[in-house]
């Protein structure tokens, strides 16, 4: 048991797994004994490391599509305030959420739109060189675009495959 608690306080100190208090009982200690291998190196110290089983990726893969794609949106509430949602996929990229804050979903319009047509509006004139590499670096030539009464975004990939938000007008 001592030996077992061990374990978990190695794994949680390395970043294994240390995601709740194990519970008093003995199926809790069989299960942790069961999802950690140890490894007894050449001077002698035991290594804590995951089991097989956990040593996959992190980050799931992408989805394949050919253009970006809106999964799902859901009106939620942020501080009291009403916010919208949103579930975005890019090609080559990851499923992500995007979330408007200070509006509900009927009250603002969002779509993939052209980067051209952004181009051809004036809407990029004045956004950072690094937003327009960003933009033209998307595979379907589409951006995720927000747009409201007052204001409009854009939301580009970065080239680490990351939303963040372009504001475009305020």
């Amino acid at each position: 048991m001592l030996t077992t608690r061990l374990f978990l306080l190695a794994s949680c100190l390395f970043n294994v797994g240390c995601q709740a208090e194990p519970d008093k009982g003995r199926a809790s200690d069989t299960a942790a004994e069961r999802s950690l291998a140890t490894k007894i190196s050449g001077t002698g110290k035991a290594e804590v490391q995951p089991a097989k089983s956990e040593m996959g990726k992190i980050d799931p893969e992408p989805v394949a599509t050919s253009r970006g794609l809106v999964v799902s949106k859901t009106d939620i509430d942020v501080n009291g305030k009403p916010a919208c949602d949103f579930l975005i996929r890019y090609p080559e990229a990851v499923d992500q959420n995007v979330s408007w804050n200070g509006e509900s979903c009927t009250q603002i319009s969002a779509r993939f739109i052209a980067v051209d047509e952004l181009r051809r509006a004036g809407q990029l004139d004045d956004i950072a060189e690094e937003a327009k590499m960003d933009l033209e670096r998307i595979p379907s030539k589409q951006v995720f675009y927000i747009e409201s009464e007052f204001t409009a975004s854009a939301y580009p990939l970065n080239i680490a495959g990351v939303v963040y938000e372009v504001s475009l007008a305020d």
